[in-house]
């Protein structure tokens, strides 16, 4: 989930930017972008890009739950040791200060993976702010232009009429596809999950594609020596505090 929303946000940051820059005739680039800029689909391209947002969100709250589980099953595991200790149990009083550890490591691995997906997360959702802005003003500056439009013909409103803003997105040159937003985004969209869904594999030889050998139970890592002195000196600390 965290390298699609890193890759929308990648692939928004710079088509806005591309998006915004075009002025055409070495032109400033336009303070708002043009009415005719937003496609007829921009409500729904943004509307969808709402729904990543909440699938985000909803990652998130998955990852504080599992957070939550290890941290459960760390304090468990701390009893247990304690526990083992104080019966003599050296053997599982060292299993369970092991499998602590071994959470602890998991524990900080989602930490890492839960700062990351809020980071981007909130990255997107200034995006998708950003960009409902920009709709609101574009909306705002054409019904503008309409009721200046609506104004009689001896209006000095009227006259003036093509300048500011207003003019200055009637001044730009005729649009392609290309450039509407909703076109922009909607491309986005299907880059990025062109980008994260798994490409079918091409047929190969029955020999070459074997079908899926039965899951072999799951074995405990081999302990390291690094790993067995760590566990050691979590005992002498316990046996210390115990006594």
């Amino acid at each position: 989930m965290s390298d699609l929303i890193d890759k929308l946000n990648v692939l928004l940051r710079a088509n806005l930017d591309n998006l915004l820059s075009r002025s055409g005739d070495g032109a400033p680039p336009p303070k708002r972008l043009p009415p005719e800029q937003l496609g007829k689909d921009v409500d729904r391209e943004i509307a969808a890009l709402r729904r990543q947002i909440d699938a985000a969100l909803n990652k998130e709250e998955d990852i504080k739950g599992r957070l939550a589980a290890l941290q459960g099953q760390i304090e468990q595991l701390d009893r247990a040791a304690d526990a083992a200790l104080e019966r003599g149990d050296e053997s599982a009083a060292r299993a369970n200060v092991r499998q602590m550890q071994d959470a602890r490591k998991r524990a900080a691995a989602l930490e890492l993976e839960l700062g990351r997906h809020r980071d981007a997360t909130f990255d997107l959702i200034q995006h998708v702010n950003t960009l409902e802005a920009m709709v609101s003003d574009a909306r705002h500056a054409e019904a503008q232009a309409k009721a200046q439009a609506d104004l009689p013909a001896s209006s000095p409103d009227k006259a003036q009429a093509g300048q500011g803003p207003q003019g200055q997105a009637e001044a730009l040159p005729g649009k392609t596809a290309t450039e509407l937003l909703s076109d922009m985004l909607r491309s986005v969209r299907e880059r990025v999950e062109e980008a994260v869904t798994p490409k079918p594999e091409s047929a190969a030889p029955p020999e070459a594609a074997p079908g899926p050998a039965p899951a072999a139970p799951a074995k405990p890592a081999k302990a390291t020596p690094g790993d067995d002195a760590e566990v050691e000196e979590d005992l002498a600390r316990r046996r210390s505090r115990l006594s």
